[in-house]
């Protein structure tokens, strides 16, 4: 009997020692799943949904000219004419302003008109199915809130 204590007590020290050489996070006792790297499993602990971050809304000093900032993050500050063409003064997250021209690129569209009244933007979206629209897209000097007072 106490022989039968001796090997379960080497058989369980034997496995004890190999337990200790394993990594943290081995993968024991079956196939490896097709999802682990290297033998390590996913922490059951951390999240799998994660907040999206929002593409229109650059972080505070990334924003190096127009072409940094999205069509719907831009409001229109002012019209000024110059000669004989408009430009349009543009304020952009952070109250950063920047002078725009017509065919001047944003992050996903481009200047098309200038009026009195405002900037058109052509932009340029794709669908789930992968095809393209470039719907216009109108900024107005006066936003309606400000315009009906």
């Amino acid at each position: 009997m106490n022989a039968f204590f001796v090997a379960v007590g080497c058989v369980f020290l034997v496995m004890v020692a190999r337990a200790q050489q394993l990594p943290l996070g081995t993968f024991v006792g079956g196939p490896a799943a097709a999802s682990t790297n290297e033998g390590s499993v996913r922490d059951p602990f951390v999240s799998l949904l994660t907040a999206k971050k929002d593409a229109s809304v650059p972080k505070p000093g990334t924003i190096l000219g127009l072409r940094d900032v999205s069509v719907s993050a831009v409001s229109v500050k002012g019209i000024v004419r110059s000669g004989s063409s408009l430009i349009a003064v543009l304020e952009v997250p952070g109250r950063r302003s920047f002078i725009a021209r017509v065919k001047d690129g944003l992050q996903d569209g481009v200047v098309k008109a200038i009026d009195s009244e405002g900037v058109t933007i052509a932009t340029t979206l794709v669908d789930a199915a992968g095809s393209r629209h470039s719907p216009d897209v109108r900024k107005p000097l006066r936003p309606a809130s400000e315009a009906s007072r």
